[in-house]
């Protein structure tokens, strides 16, 4: 369970693949990529605590995440509140 920031779980599909997880402003800008790796088909949890790539924080606000697992593409907006 995150203490601060956004807490999302995303159904991967496929054996076992590269799995990617990015945070975006409302601009499309990059603003902290949480990890790349490889792992198993499952369910996963992807827990961003509201800072940027550089550690300092981002305001509250509406940002876009976006999960790639293989083939399986998604992004979807979130709401940061603090």
């Amino acid at each position: 369970q995150a203490e601060d920031g956004i807490r999302d779980v995303e159904r991967s599909r496929g054996l076992g693949d590269v799995y990617k997880r990015q945070i975006y402003n409302l601009l499309g800008e990059e603003l902290i990529r949480l990890k790349d790796s490889y792992e198993e088909a499952g369910y996963k949890t992807v827990t961003w605590s509201g800072t940027d790539k550089y550690g300092e924080e981002v305001p509250t606000g509406v940002y876009l995440y976006s999960v790639d697992f293989g083939d399986y593409h998604v992004t979807k907006k979130m709401l940061l509140i603090k």
